[in-house]
C-alpha cells in the first residue's frame, strides 16, 4: 500500500486524460503535499501526547509536593509543639528551684536566727 492512498485514488480516476507529463507532475506535488501533511498530523499527535505526559507529570509532582508539604508542617507543628512542652517543663523547673531556694534560705536565715539565739545565752 501507498503512503499516499488520496493522492494515488484521484491519479487513478484522472489517468484516462490525454496530458501525462503535466498529470504525473499534479500527481507528484500531490504525494509530496500529503507526505508532509500527514507528517505534520503526527507531529501534532505526538506533541499532543507528550504536552499531555508533561501534564500528567507535573500533577503527580505537584501533587507529591503537597503531601511532603503537609509531611513537613506536620513535622513542625509537632517540633513547636515538643519545644513549648520543653519550655513550659523548663519554667515548672525553674518556678521549683526558685521556691527551693527560698525556701533554703529561710531556714538558713531562721538557723542563724537560732545561733544566734544561742550565744546571746
Amino acid at each position: 500500500m501507498s503512503d499516499t492512498p488520496e493522492t494515488d485514488g484521484e491519479w487513478n480516476r484522472i489517468a484516462c486524460y490525454d496530458h501525462p507529463q503535466f498529470e504525473q507532475g499534479i500527481a507528484e506535488f500531490a504525494r509530496k503535499l500529503e507526505r508532509e501533511r500527514d507528517e505534520a498530523r503526527f507531529d501534532l499527535a505526538f506533541r499532543r501526547d507528550l504536552c499531555a505526559l508533561q501534564q500528567k507529570q507535573l500533577d503527580e509532582v505537584c501533587l507529591e509536593r503537597n503531601e511532603w508539604k503537609e509531611v513537613a508542617e506536620g513535622s513542625l507543628l509537632g517540633a513547636i509543639h515538643e519545644r513549648d512542652e520543653a519550655v513550659r517543663s523548663c519554667h515548672i523547673w525553674q518556678d521549683g528551684y526558685r521556691a527551693l531556694l527560698d525556701e533554703r534560705d529561710l531556714w538558713k536565715a531562721e538557723a542563724e536566727r537560732w545561733r544566734d539565739c544561742q550565744k546571746d545565752d
